[in-house]
């Protein structure tokens, strides 16, 4: 129901009800229709401005309150409620009031105030156009409120990856990099129940499961199961709170690799329409089981932690950009898997006419280790490069094909540890 543009609304209320008491001075004049012109152009600085200006000319003026409010609202401040309160006392019989209240609580997902006020707009101004777009709301708002809680994605299709990696997040082997190549086919299963949202915030569970099949390195396969327990609370209309907790058990060529509990917090902080903020923290405790193929995969049992600051950026109605940067160490019981790394990553998403994507990043990786590594007499380091690109095509409301590609170079000082890779995928996905 956010398809109701900004200006559509502004039309509304500029047009549809006119103001009922004309400006008496000339200056007052100019700054409205200033500041009505600065709205319908998007300067919502600007308009409030000239609409302060023109309060002070005619101090209590209903209109100049009532459109102050106006571009209060569509700048995103939140002394846009007190002012939109101030015109519903000066404008107790204009329907506009109360509409623009209803509107600025549903644009911050207010929805238990908005329902008050559309419901208001309606009964003052039934059979106009006002009514009707309140009534549009308020049907909104109850479809959303009917949503089903529990929502279910399923992927399935085909890699070839030039050099075989042991886990889903691309963690080295604990003995060096395979430098094998294979097909395997991947099913990914993810589902998540919504125990309750609100206004407030939200509490969901949810579960992943991972399967890869080879076709020729069985002892490969990795099946990777994750429930999860996530949280989110609005603190203010540009501040959230995100919490996460989840368990990870990885298996091997069938037998346990590793199991893994992480907990991460997160703050969005949103400056604008346009721009957000993430602040995370993650800490992750693995323990690794010895196996066939990694006779000492459990030195590398320990925590991790990380701090990530990640800027999101709405460049234009089709591309969204991100850039950030992330602090992480690592502390296992041997020294020589201890590392503190340090990565940059940038990313670009095009939205496609039909709903087609196109999304490319890019990061570097590089990690600093803090013992000898056995054999070689030098404190590793490496540096890692990775470039992917993917799209994706809907075939229908719920399935869509995606394809991508994902190249990896790693330079160390540590042989074992220096390769590159190639992986491309196509998958079919489908929500349920």
């Amino acid at each position: 129901m956010k398809k109701l543009t900004v200006s559509f609304v502004v039309w509304i209320c500029f047009v549809a009800f006119p103001a009922t008491s004309p400006a008496t001075e000339a200056v007052y004049e100019q700054h409205m229709a200033r500041g009505v012109g600065a709205i319908e152009s998007g300067e919502y600085k600007a308009a409030e401005i000239e609409f302060r200006r023109a309060a002070r000319e005619k101090p209590g003026d209903p209109n100049a309150t009532l459109y102050l409010g106006v571009a209060l609202s569509r700048g995103g401040k939140d002394e846009a409620e007190t002012v939109l309160k101030e015109a519903l006392l000066l404008n107790a019989g204009n329907p506009r009031a109360p509409f623009e209240l209803g509107f600025h609580y549903y644009m911050r997902d207010r929805y238990d105030a908005a329902a008050e006020y559309f419901e208001k707009a309606a009964r003052m101004a039934p059979g106009t156009e006002v009514s009707r777009n309140a009534e549009s709301f308020l049907t909104a708002m109850k479809e959303k409120g009917e949503k089903k809680r529990w929502s279910l994605n399923l992927s399935g299709g085909l890699q070839y990856d030039s050099n075989i990696i042991v886990s889903p997040d691309d963690r080295p082997l604990p003995a060096g990099i395979s430098e094998r190549s294979d097909v395997r086919a991947v099913f990914l299963l993810k589902g998540r129940y919504m125990i309750f949202s609100g206004n407030k915030g939200d509490l969901s569970a949810g579960y992943s499961l991972y399967q890869s099949f080879h076709q020729n390195l069985e002892e490969f396969n990795i099946n990777q199961s994750v429930p999860d327990l996530k949280g989110t609370l609005n603190l203010a209309p540009w501040l959230t709170f995100r919490g996460m907790y989840s368990y990870e058990s990885t298996n091997l060529g069938g037998g346990q690799y590793s199991f893994a509990h992480t907990i991460n917090p997160s703050v969005v902080i949103r400056e604008g329409e346009r721009y957000s903020t993430v602040l995370d923290y993650r800490w992750k405790k693995t323990r690794y089981r010895n196996g066939t193929f990694f006779l000492t995969n459990s030195d590398r049992t320990g925590r991790d932690i990380a701090y990530v600051i990640t800027q999101n950026a709405s460049l234009s109605k089709t591309v969204q950009g991100r850039a950030g940067f992330a602090y992480d160490e690592d502390r296992t019981r041997s020294d020589f898997w201890d590392y503190n790394g340090y990565r940059t990553f940038a990313g670009l998403t095009f939205l496609l006419p039909r709903k087609s994507f196109l999304d490319i990043s890019a990061e570097i990786y590089r990690r600093k280790y803090n013992g000898e590594y056995p054999g070689f007499g030098v404190f590793r380091r490496d540096t890692t490069r990775t470039y992917s690109a993917n799209a994706g095509i809907p075939l229908s409301a719920r399935y869509t094909l995606i394809a991508g590609h994902t190249y990896t170079e790693a330079a160390s000082n540590v042989s074992d540890f220096s390769y590159r890779r190639n992986v491309t995928g196509l998958f079919l996905n489908a929500r349920f």
